[in-house]
């Protein structure tokens, strides 16, 4: 099996350490506004030195094309790879793989649930508790009471679990009940015809959550084609469209934000900083945030969810 993938070559420069030119890729598990974002921050994480030439791919979040994908980039003698896991046990496999082939390996998406040292060298660590406890906190906050449906991105995959689970504790032994627990796999039109099932066997919900923006959008889509505007919609991350809505107030009020553009940017940062001085960071923090309209702005100018000077360098 193939990963589709998109090279993004650079000038070879004229003064380099070891006069060589660096390969990077970022092994991403799927094509969506999520994941166009993460490659804008690593193009943008390289782009202050000609020393690197940059590459992504895609698994179509299957661990089989990741782990030979991974596998025929270490072959070719990568010097550095990033990964959106499929799951954290293919992405130790991975990381073992690379390890002992002495490439420089980075989880964009690291949720502590193991000693990740012996199978990463930078982790861009997503906190999914917190995310989760924002999402049931402004549902107590704004909602109290009545029924809500959960829209996961993969039932049983590791983030939509964790947040999920955050989730449920954060509203036990409150007014709110899930009525409905499903997935949406992390895309918006696959979300729709979700949310108007969950709707017409639950016309009373009070409040939906959504674990992505990309869902996100994809509930906002069918509350605003339907007149919907009573139900309490709070999602996870963010794009323009979804940023939009959240400025509406109508359609999504709130999103429990990180950045997927700065996952890339911090451990590509990393790598080039090991590759060119020796030293790097493991742990890196993803700051994870409540927007609502009264701070979107704000935050979004200081955590950009988006590097438009790269999208050009995007496939898609």
């Amino acid at each position: 099996m193939n990963s589709h993938s998109h090279i993004q070559k650079q000038k070879t420069p004229q003064q380099c350490p070891n006069n060589k030119v660096y390969k990077i890729v970022a092994v991403l598990a799927i094509q969506n506004k999520y994941t166009r974002y993460v490659g804008e921050g690593m193009f943008k994480a390289f782009n202050s030195t000609n020393c690197f030439k940059t590459k992504l791919a895609y698994t179509n979040n299957d661990p089989y094309v990741e782990f030979e994908t991974v596998h025929k980039f270490i072959t070719q003698k990568y010097d550095g790879i990033m990964i959106q896991p499929v799951s954290p046990e293919s992405a130790q496999y991975c990381g073992l793989l690379a390890k002992y082939s002495s490439v420089l390996f980075g989880n964009l998406v690291w949720i502590p649930n193991f000693n990740g040292k012996p199978y990463f060298n930078f982790v861009a660590t997503v906190d999914a508790v917190k995310i989760g406890n924002i999402l049931g906190g402004y549902l107590i906050d704004y909602v109290n009471s009545g029924k809500v449906i959960v829209i996961q991105g993969i039932i049983g995959e590791r983030f939509s679990s964790v947040v999920n689970q955050a989730f449920l504790a954060k509203i036990n032994n409150t007014g709110l009940t899930v009525a409905v627990n499903s997935q949406g796999f992390y895309d918006q039109n696959i979300t729709i015809p979700v949310i108007a099932q969950a709707l017409s066997g639950n016309p009373d919900t009070k409040a939906i959550v959504t674990f992505s923006g990309e869902m996100g959008n994809g509930v906002a889509i069918y509350l605003k084609q339907n007149g919907i505007k009573n139900i309490v919609h709070i999602s996870v991350d963010c794009n323009v469209e979804l940023a939009e809505y959240i400025r509406e107030n109508i359609y999504v009020r709130a999103t429990a934000y990180y950045s997927g553009a700065q996952t890339s940017l911090l451990i590509g940062e990393q790598l080039k900083a090991k590759l060119l001085s020796g030293k790097a960071n493991y742990q890196n923090t993803i700051q994870v945030s409540l927007v609502t309209k009264s701070n979107l702005d704000d935050i979004l100018q200081q955590d950009p969810f988006e590097y438009n000077a790269f999208v050009n360098r995007i496939p898609y």
